[in-house]
Parts: structure tokens; C-alpha cells; sequence
């Protein structure tokens, strides 16, 4: 019994770095996206001041409205990721808890099981976001 109570705690310590790692790279998605989105806004404002002294210049107008589209889709992006991210570290949390605190191997089959749902589950949405993600961004290459 304690040779499975090994395997499986094993299996979880395995299934717990795997979640750290990817919660790590969305945080730095999450990161490089935001900073992007902040720089974005610094330029809304400059672009609204100039608008405002140069009546309404057709060209300043066109390029204030696509970075507020640009500004529109990251802040979804960043949504998904933030998503996806939370769900990586609530399975880490739990791999942990479970390496941790459970010394019982149905209890530990039961939090395997549980994970093994939930990460198919996460892998199934993080699969549509990068269909679609991928989708809109031929849409927009060709479109150019």
C-alpha cells in the first residue's frame, strides 16, 4: 500500500511542476500583454490630445480607433490567459495539497481522478482560445 501511496504522490508531484510551469508561462504572457496594453493607452492619450488640437485629422482619428481595437482584443487575450492561469495554479494547489496532506491512496486516487478531469477539461478551452486566436489572426493577415 505504501508502494502505491508512493507512485501516486510521485504521479502528483509530476502533474504539480507540470502546472507550475505553464501557470508561469501565462503569468509572463499575462505580463508582456499588459505592458503592451499600458504603452497602448500612453499612446490613446497622446493621440486624443493631438486630436483635439488638430480638428479632427482623418489620419490621427483611424489610428485611434485601431488602437483601441488592438487595445480591445489583448484585454480579451489577456482575459483567456488570466483564465487559464488561475485554473493551472488552483491544479497546482491541489497536486500539493495532496502530496502534503494525504496519506490515504483512495483519497489520493480521488485528487488524481479530479485532475485528470479538470486538466482535460483546461486543455480542451486553452485548445478552442488558440483555434480561435489563430483563426483571427489569418482573418486579419489576409485582410491586409
Amino acid at each position: 500500500m505504501n508502494n502505491l501511496i508512493d507512485l501516486l504522490k510521485e504521479q502528483l508531484d509530476k502533474v504539480a511542476n507540470y502546472n507550475l510551469a505553464v501557470f508561469g508561462i501565462c503569468f509572463t504572457v499575462f505580463t508582456v500583454l499588459y505592458a503592451f496594453i499600458s504603452s497602448k493607452k500612453d499612446t490613446l492619450i497622446q493621440l486624443n490630445e493631438e486630436i483635439k488640437v488638430t480638428a479632427n485629422n482623418l489620419v490621427t482619428l483611424k489610428r485611434f480607433k485601431l488602437i483601441q481595437v488592438l487595445i480591445a482584443k489583448w484585454k480579451r487575450i489577456n482575459y483567456a490567459i488570466i483564465l487559464l492561469g488561475t485554473c493551472f495554479l488552483i491544479q497546482y494547489l491541489v497536486s500539493i495539497a495532496g502530496i502534503t496532506f494525504v496519506n490515504s491512496a483512495k483519497i489520493l486516487m480521488v485528487i488524481k481522478n479530479f485532475l485528470i478531469c479538470t486538466s482535460t477539461c483546461i486543455n480542451i478551452v486553452a485548445l478552442f482560445f488558440l483555434v480561435k486566436f489563430i483563426r483571427n489572426y489569418f482573418k486579419e493577415v489576409n485582410s491586409i
